[in-house]
């Protein structure tokens, strides 16, 4: 309540007192700072019950002060309690901004997740897009705004709730630590109604409660669960607050199936346990996380992708469950992934030189290396991929015509196949015999050509005469 900045070892034992009542009268107003008016109260408390004992002609004198100039210390006391209980919200000097009233609030007793997301902080939400976008659509309805994860343990229904967080909003995600809040002896219930009312007014927060449903029925076990259950079922049943619950399926049949209102408020999400193959998708987006153990075990994807399978099938056996915190995937895989990785990097020598380097901003980090070589691997997958995408560039031309002219013959009816072949091969018998007759004509032309020239009898100048060749050289041997 006090500025870190005063230390009260500056101020007198009397104003010692007056702070602490000051900040008993905060306290008992739901005020969440001190203000003027709470150190006017608490100075009229210390001159009327007289704690200065060592003081006590002091004490006299304040009273008599105040009798001197026509008061009463009891009015005064009545009506700046008055006063201080009509200003309004944002004329009071204790009270801060709304905004600022539900941070520090939220701040004490949840976590922001829209910042988490902001900063990079919150692992990536991987195969659970569509019962996102489910809890999505319950939060846009005008009736059910509440939806409620079921799964069993080890179905990360938080997981799906930092996926939502991670989207682009308006509203931002908090998770609210109920059980700290309710755990508190004083002012449990002032508090949780102050902070529901805050966040009612406000509209901008979504707030994400683990193991709800344990506040409602007959769950009195803890201290403050009744307490609890009394504020929030009739705000949910309203629908002025918008909510999202995770619980198991007993439980949702143990105290919503049971209560018409709240059944009727709350929407079921049922999230179901994963498969291997869903598991190992998962296991590779964690990669980042565990990238240098990925490195040095294998480089190439075919080899990663069969390494988290293997550790994703091995985790099925009844004797790794033994030792894993969840039954059921995916968060056995991701457990075991974990526990095992980090036995692998504590127990390899390059590691260790690994986590030497990290404090060497300098040298190269077995990080900077792994992801040069996943660089490489991108590139060698995109070419890989391109070449097989790529068309060849006479594959349109020619077997694309070609493939059109099977298509249309295959489409058209038997006679007109039947007639379009005979038209075909007359045209071709035609053409052989146009081409027969040509050469016939050809020939018949140059016999003519001969036979007149041999019936002159005469043989052209310069041509010699046929006959066997001087020498007896015409003849054959």
């Amino acid at each position: 309540m006090v500025p870190k900045a005063f230390m009260f070892e500056d101020f007198t034992e009397k104003a010692i007192k007056v702070i602490m009542l000051a900040q008993e009268e905060a306290r008992r107003m739901c005020h969440d700072f001190v203000g003027l008016e709470h150190m006017l109260l608490g100075q009229i408390d210390h001159i009327l019950l007289g704690l200065i004992r060592e003081g006590e002609e002091d004490t006299v004198g304040g009273v008599g002060v105040i009798e001197k100039s026509g008061g009463n210390p009891g009015e005064i006391q009545a009506r700046v309690i008055g006063i201080v209980s009509n200003i309004e919200e944002s004329d009071s000097v204790a009270k801060m901004t709304k905004d600022n009233s539900v941070n520090v609030l939220l701040e004490e007793y949840g976590t922001n997740l829209t910042e988490l997301a902001k900063q990079g902080k919150l692992d990536p939400a991987i195969g659970r897009q569509e019962l996102i976008d489910c809890v999505i659509r319950t939060l846009c309805t005008r009736a059910e705004k509440s939806p409620v994860l079921i799964g069993e343990d080890g179905v990360e229904e938080t997981a799906i709730v930092e996926g939502l967080a991670q989207r682009k909003g308006l509203q931002m995600v908090m998770f609210l630590n109920m059980r700290l809040l309710i755990a508190e002896e004083e002012n449990r219930g002032e508090k949780l109604k102050k902070l529901m009312e805050m966040i009612k007014r406000s509209g901008d927060y979504i707030l994400f409660i683990d193991e709800v449903l344990t506040f409602f029925g007959d769950a009195g076990e803890m201290e403050g669960a009744v307490d609890a259950a009394t504020i929030l079922k009739p705000v949910l049943c309203r629908g002025e607050l918008q909510c999202i619950g995770a619980t198991t399926l007993d439980e949702y049949k143990l105290y919503i199936e049971k209560d018409p209102a709240l059944e009727r408020q709350f929407r079921p999400v049922k999230v179901l346990k994963y498969s291997i193959d869903e598991t190992v998708e998962i296991l590779k987006g964690f990669r980042k996380q565990y990238e240098i153990w990925v490195y040095f075990l294998k480089r190439s994807e075919a080899n990663r992708r069969s390494l988290l399978r293997a550790a994703a099938a091995m985790v099925l056996k009844t004797e790794l469950c033994r030792f894993s915190g969840a039954k059921i995937y995916p968060g056995k895989g991701i457990r075991f992934v974990r526990a095992d990785s980090q036995v692998f990097l504590f127990a390899n020598s390059k590691c260790k030189r690994y986590f030497h380097n990290r404090l060497k901003p300098s040298k190269l980090t077995w990080t900077a290396m792994y992801r040069k070589q996943h660089k490489k691997d991108i590139a060698q997958e995109a070419v890989k991929k391109r070449r097989r995408t790529t068309k060849k560039p006479y594959s349109r031309s020619i077997v694309g015509a070609t493939l059109e002219v099977i298509q249309k013959r295959r489409t058209e009816k038997a006679e007109v196949r039947d007639a379009a072949r005979e038209a075909a091969l007359r045209e071709i018998k035609e053409r052989i015999k146009k081409t027969k007759d040509e050469k016939k004509a050809k020939k018949a032309e140059v016999m003519a050509k001969s036979q007149k020239g041999g019936s002159k009898g005469n043989v052209p100048k310069g041509a010699a005469p046929k006959g066997p060749k001087l020498g007896g050289g015409g003849g054959k041997r």
